[in-house]
C-alpha cells in the first residue's frame, strides 16, 4: 500500500535560516541602542535641557540734596470697637489736665497766613471731588495749635501727649469740646549734608508740601476728603535750633449742639444728655463707651507710636427720644464699678450715611 507525499525539512531550509535572523535582529537593536545613548548622555552634556534663567539686577539711584529733608507722616482713624468680656484693669486717677496754652517760641512766621493757605488748600482738593467745603474753626485750631508747638517742645511725633491723652482728651477734657474730633498730624525735618538744622526760609512751598504729602497717604487723604466733616483748625510750629515742623490738622463733625454736660460725676449717677440736632441730621443714637484714666507717656513711647484708635469701648446704648429737632437721653456711668473716663458717642444720619457727631468725655471717680 502506497504512502501519501510527505514534506521533508532539512538543515538548508528554513530551520537552518532562524539563527541568521536572530542575529540581524540584536545586532540593530544594539546600534539603535548606541544611537540613542549618544543623543541623551553624549549631545546633552553639549546643551543642557533646561538653561538657567539669566540674573538682573536694578538699581535705583539715590538723590542727594542740600538740606535734606525727612518726611514722617502718621494717621488717626477713629474707629469703635465691640466691648470686650473683661475690661481693662483701672489705672489710677492722673491729676487735672492742663488747659490749652500756645507758646510763642515755637510760632512760625506769619502764622495767620499760613493757617489761611492750609485751610485753602483742604477745601481745594475737596471741591476737586465735588465736596462741600469745611469751615474755619477756632477752637479746633487752638487744639490743633497747642498740640503742635507741645510735640515741638519734646521733641516727639504722635498723637498721644506725655499725659497719655490722644485728640478727643485734648478737644473735650483740656479745651471743653463736645465734637467728634479727626486728626492729621505731619512733621517736617530739614538737615544739611553734615546733618545740621537747616532754615526754613519758603514757608509756603513748606505748608503746600505738607498737604501734597498727606493727600499722597490713603489715610490722611480720607480724613481731609471725608464728606461729613463741616469744619477744621489747623496749628504750626516751628523750631528753628533743631530744624523741626509740625503741622495739626483738626477735622470736626458738628451736627448737634449739647446741652452743658458735667465735667465729674460718681460712679453709678444718673447722667441726662441732651442736645439739639443741626444741618439735616436725624436719628440720633447715644453709646456709651469706657476707658481707664491714662497714664502718662514717655518720649520715646510716644516716638514709637502710630496711627491712632481710641482707647474706650462700647458697653451700652441708652434709649433715645427725639421731639423735633430736639433729642434726650439718661443713661448711667457705671462699667464694672469701675472709675475712668466715660466717653458720650452720639451719632446722627446724614444724607444717608451714619455718622459721629459728638464725643463729650465725662470723669468719673
Amino acid at each position: 500500500m502506497s504512502r501519501p507525499n510527505r514534506p521533508h525539512y532539512r538543515g538548508s531550509g528554513q530551520a537552518a535560516r532562524l539563527p541568521w535572523l536572530l542575529i540581524v535582529g540584536a545586532v540593530l537593536l544594539l546600534a539603535a541602542g548606541l544611537a540613542l545613548g549618544w543623543l541623551v548622555f553624549g549631545r546633552g552634556q553639549d546643551r543642557p535641557l533646561l538653561e538657567p534663567a539669566t540674573p538682573r539686577l536694578t538699581t535705583t539711584p539715590a538723590v542727594a540734596e542740600l538740606p535734606s529733608i525727612q518726611l514722617t507722616q502718621t494717621q488717626a482713624a477713629v474707629t469703635t470697637t465691640a466691648p470686650t468680656d473683661t475690661p481693662a484693669e483701672t489705672a489710677s486717677a492722673p491729676a487735672a489736665p492742663a488747659t490749652l496754652a500756645a507758646s510763642s517760641a515755637f510760632l512760625p512766621p506769619g502764622l495767620d497766613n499760613l493757617q489761611a493757605q492750609a485751610l485753602d488748600l483742604i477745601n481745594q482738593s475737596r471741591a476737586e471731588a465735588g465736596l462741600t467745603p469745611v469751615a474755619w474753626d477756632p477752637a479746633a485750631a487752638a487744639v490743633a495749635q497747642a498740640h503742635a508747638e507741645d510735640m515741638l517742645a519734646g521733641p516727639f511725633f504722635s498723637h498721644w501727649n506725655q499725659a497719655g491723652y490722644g485728640p478727643e482728651h485734648r478737644a473735650a477734657l483740656m479745651a471743653g469740646m463736645t465734637d467728634a474730633f479727626f486728626e492729621n498730624i505731619h512733621m517736617t525735618r530739614r538737615r544739611t549734608s553734615d546733618d545740621q538744622p537747616a532754615p526754613i526760609v519758603d514757608w509756603p512751598q513748606r505748608i503746600l508740601d505738607a498737604h501734597l504729602g498727606l493727600m499722597d497717604s490713603p489715610g490722611h487723604r480720607r480724613n481731609i476728603m471725608n464728606p461729613a466733616h463741616t469744619h477744621v483748625g489747623v496749628g504750626i510750629a516751628y523750631r528753628a535750633e533743631i530744624g523741626e515742623l509740625r503741622l495739626v490738622q483738626e477735622f470736626v463733625n458738628r451736627y448737634v449742639e449739647l446741652d452743658p454736660l458735667p465735667a465729674e460725676l460718681p460712679i453709678g449717677a444718673e447722667v441726662a444728655i441732651s442736645g439739639r440736632l443741626l444741618n439735616g441730621a436725624s436719628d440720633p443714637l447715644v453709646n456709651l463707651a469706657y476707658e481707664p484714666f491714662p497714664q502718662p507717656m514717655s518720649l520715646e513711647q510716644l516716638n514709637e507710636t502710630g496711627s491712632y484708635t481710641p482707647a474706650a469701648q462700647f458697653y451700652s446704648a441708652p434709649r433715645t427720644i427725639v421731639d423735633g429737632d430736639r433729642f434726650h437721653s439718661r443713661a448711667i456711668v457705671d462699667f464694672d464699678d469701675q472709675s475712668g473716663l466715660y466717653h458720650l458717642w452720639i451719632f446722627v444720619t446724614v444724607q444717608g450715611e451714619q455718622v459721629m457727631a459728638a464725643a463729650p468725655i465725662i470723669v468719673v471717680r
